[in-house]
């Protein structure tokens, strides 16, 4: 642990009045459609804001699947497969309760050895997809989904995925709005001291986006091609 995460801990629970974690594991980089995150970009995301458009299973479980050192690529249509996974697994779930016969021991030791391994939650995962990914409804499996409830109370897991996608947004249109009003301000600002080389540079930037820019008396708007 060096200074830096000790002094995150701290004002974490100086804030909250909470113990901050009981392990802390330092994750690899995260990027959005394969571009660093970066305020000068746009494209910075915080988990408030996350959590607005994606249930919080499905933003966990997107990490889970990927080793912790690795590099992570965030994306909508990534995130969305997810949510393709899990409610396959709340619909075998659905199918498969009150039948039980016995404990999936062979599993559970698959699981738990995956996740000794230098927490490899992503060799864990490729467990369960292997399974549920089968359409046929094997006694294997019912086991397999119960065990998938009992193992995933490790990282808070609720079956609460809901598969209506009408109020979702996705990361690149949000990020597009605001990386097209950064470049109005920026471009207006240009066209306030008469830079107009930077202007026109700006309006490529925005049509490389596949934004319109309309100037009209009463400021700037657009639209999309």
């Amino acid at each position: 642990i060096f200074p830096h995460h000790e002094n995150e801990i701290a004002q974490s629970e100086c804030t909250s009045n909470e113990k901050f974690a009981n392990y802390w594991i330092h994750n690899g980089l995260i990027n959005i459609n394969k571009e660093k995150m970066s305020k000068s970009i746009g494209n910075i995301v915080n988990i408030q804001d996350a959590l607005k458009i994606w249930n919080k299973n499905i933003i966990k479980i997107f990490f889970l699947t990927h080793h912790y050192r690795t590099p992570v690529d965030l994306s909508s249509e990534k995130l969305k497969e997810i949510k393709k996974t899990l409610i396959k697994i709340k619909k075998k779930i659905s199918d498969t309760k009150n039948i039980r016969e016995r404990k999936m021991d062979d599993f559970r030791k698959l699981w738990i050895n995956a996740m000794r391994d230098d927490f490899n939650s992503a060799k864990a995962f490729g467990y369960y997809f292997k399974y549920i990914n089968e359409r046929a409804l094997t006694k294997s499996n019912i086991d397999l989904i119960e065990e998938f409830e009992i193992t995933m109370g490790i990282f808070g897991w609720r079956n609460e995925i809901n598969d209506d996608t009408s109020s979702e947004e996705s990361f690149e249109q949000k990020f597009d709005q605001e990386r097209i009003q950064k470049i109005i301000l920026e471009r207006n600002m240009a066209r306030q001291i008469k830079n107009w080389k930077k202007a026109d540079d700006l309006r490529l930037q925005a049509e490389e986006l596949g934004i319109e820019l309309i100037d009209t008396k009463n400021g700037t708007s657009w639209k999309r091609k």
